[in-house]
């Protein structure tokens, strides 16, 4: 696996991962929050829970904008393989080989 795909599935990987802690925690408050008490303790949980529901919106931005950043990152990539192309057969030819090829440098 190259370096840039093992980087781009740790981003995802650790965005989602926060993702589902998130998830957990709220799933659990809401548990407790059927426990409560009193109108103070019912309170307290519901502010917790919007508290938490805000921050998994966060997290679900973080995943689009990480997915974002990937998709940037491998323009960058194909960009940087075209004028590699380009300088070396003095015109822009069609890829033989899957992207990982180049990106390894094994076109030389």
């Amino acid at each position: 696996m190259t370096s840039w795909k093992k980087w781009a599935d740790d981003k995802i990987l650790a965005a989602e991962q926060n993702l589902a802690d998130t998830k957990i925690k709220i799933r659990a408050l809401k548990r407790e929050s059927r426990q409560a008490e009193t109108v103070e303790q019912q309170k307290e949980f519901q502010v917790r829970i919007r508290d938490l529901e805000r921050k998994q919106r966060r997290q679900r931005q973080q995943i689009f904008d990480a997915e974002d950043e990937i998709l940037d990152k491998r323009d960058e990539l194909i960009d940087a393989l075209e004028k590699r192309m380009t300088k070396k057969n003095g015109s822009t030819t069609a890829l033989c080989c899957p992207l990982e090829y180049y990106l390894r440098g094994n076109n030389r």
